[in-house]
């Protein structure tokens, strides 16, 4: 994980500590992206949510707590465009993506953005959190916010620092979206000299906290939570209707009982048994998904120039590696992160989290994806063997399961597995 490093205009001006900023500024999106589907994942927006879900009160509630996870999901799909745009600054002089983050709580990550940076369920007191992350600069919003100042760390030192040490890497690296079908919208602009640069940044600044637009802007992610806190008290009371509580009782910062270490501070350990291995199962997919999206990210390549869609005329190392791009991207994003991340991440905030099951405090996804993303570039070996892997552990799950409904999702799970290894395989034989 990253260092603090001191903000502001006294940051030296050197290639390491943009090397550095951009790291930060990775494992902020990352992290804050994780955050945000925490609190999603934790409202109540399932019929199975409710005692009595039929009741008029019941399904308006519903509809808003519905509405809320949409919006936070998009914000979230957004902080994952932020963090491919922080992969081609990275890229753009020759790094490597940076994919990690730490463990919640984080209080590296906190002394950067200044502000918790920790797993909590859907309330109103997270939801201020996450608006004040997210807060644009400007008079009456108090302190800049540090995400902000990290990317004008960023922009000050793209702009000053000599093009022989930034534009150092290969071009065709870059991701861009108008070239990219990633199964959702997403702006990615490649970033190939000085003004790219400075608009990439912009651009993340724009849709985060408003930079360069009215910060009460609908589509920024700061007027975004703000909505959701204006209907705050109206849905809150419709729960208390419904006898509920908006969100489920999940614990914060969630570790399975065998990853709880004797200096874990700040931590939950969840004790029962099943719920400890779905976490890390959850874990696992969610590592894969990681070590997929790093060598899609480093492996990309548009080949420029009139004959490079040719597949005749590439060699056959530039053949390999399109396929091994295609069923990265075909699976890190789209189906992974809707057909493992969110049902898994979904299932976990609907488990208990300790061994007595009356106890009605929920487990929860803890997102952990250890100290570095391996790299299996050129052979599809391990992934094949990831995927088994994963199915293996669904169809155990889905046989040890509590419940009806979890059983049937971790076997409807455990099939998607079993074709995204014949996807691979099929991609990589053509």
């Amino acid at each position: 994980m990253t260092a603090a490093l001191s903000l502001g205009p006294d940051t030296h001006h050197s290639r390491e500590n943009l090397i550095q900023r951009l790291r930060q500024a990775s494992e902020a999106e990352h992290s804050l992206c994780c955050q945000y589907l925490f609190a999603a994942f934790s409202l109540r927006r399932l019929t199975s949510d409710f005692s009595t879900p039929r009741s008029e009160a019941a399904e308006l509630l519903m509809a808003a707590t519905q509405q809320w996870a949409y919006q936070i999901f998009y914000i979230a799909r957004q902080e994952m465009s932020h963090l491919a745009i922080a992969t081609n600054l990275l890229t753009a002089i020759d790094e490597r993506p940076y994919l990690v983050h730490g463990d919640y709580p984080d209080r590296q990550l906190e002394a950067v953005v200044g502000s918790p940076m920790v797993l909590e369920r859907f309330n109103e007191a997270t939801l201020r959190r996450f608006q004040h992350i997210e807060r644009p600069d400007a008079p009456g919003f108090g302190t800049p916010p540090g995400v902000e100042r990290v990317y004008n760390d960023i922009k000050q030192m793209f702009s000053s620092l000599p093009a022989s040490e930034l534009f150092a890497g290969d071009g065709e690296r870059e991701l861009a979206s108008t070239e990219l079908d990633l199964g959702v919208s997403m702006q990615i602009p490649p970033v190939t000299n000085r003004p790219s640069a400075i608009a990439a940044i912009d651009l993340v600044l724009a849709e985060g906290e408003g930079l360069g637009v009215s910060p009460l802007s609908k589509d920024t992610h700061y007027a975004r939570f703000t909505a959701m806190l204006e209907d705050y008290a109206l849905v809150a009371a419709l729960a208390e209707k419904c006898g509920h509580e908006l969100s489920l009782p999940v614990v914060s910062n969630p570790v399975s009982q065998d990853e709880a270490g004797p200096s874990s501070g700040n931590v939950t350990p969840v004790t029962n048994a099943f719920s400890a291995e779905l976490m890390n199962f959850f874990n696992g997919g969610y590592q894969l998904m990681l070590t997929m999206l790093h060598e899609f990210l480093w492996g990309y390549r548009s080949y420029s120039g009139i004959f490079g869609a040719v597949e005749a005329l590439k060699t056959p190392d530039q053949i390999a590696a399109d396929r091994l791009v295609t069923i990265m991207s075909e699976n890190a994003y789209f189906p992974f992160m809707t057909m493992f991340i969110r049902p898994v991440g979904e299932l976990l905030a609907r488990q208990p989290a300790f061994a007595n099951v009356d106890n009605e405090a929920r487990a929860g996804a803890s997102f952990q994806t250890g100290v570095r993303i391996p790299s299996w570039a050129g052979d599809i070996g391990p992934y094949v063997d990831g995927l088994s892997a994963l199915q293996q552990r669904a169809t155990t799950l889905a046989k040890d399961a509590p419940d009806p409904i979890t059983s049937q999702t971790l076997a409807y799970l455990a099939q998607n597995l079993t074709r995204m290894q014949t996807n691979v395989k099929d991609v990589w034989r053509q």
